[in-house]
């Protein structure tokens, strides 16, 4: 798949819509949650750093994504 269709923002916000939190990801935010920094390569909309600073992670939490749209929800959202 051509990774650029994700810059779309309607690709995007759909991304985040059908996306949501998975019991699975309960998993990674245990180990988020016991990291002090976090660097999150390929964060898509960063629903795990956000749940993880919503959840009281204090330390430094960044996430980094090739999509410019993807990461404005993560910002938006935050």
């Amino acid at each position: 798949m051509n990774e650029a269709v994700y810059d779309d923002p309607a690709i995007a916000e759909l991304y985040e819509l059908l996306n949501a939190w998975a019991v699975s990801d309960d998993f990674y935010l245990d180990w988020v949650m016991a990291s002090e920094s976090v660097l999150d390569v390929g964060c898509g909309t960063g629903l795990i750093l956000r749940r993880a600073r919503e959840q009281g992670h204090s330390g430094r939490l960044v996430g980094l994504d090739p999509s410019g749209s993807m990461l404005e929800i993560g910002r938006r959202d935050r």
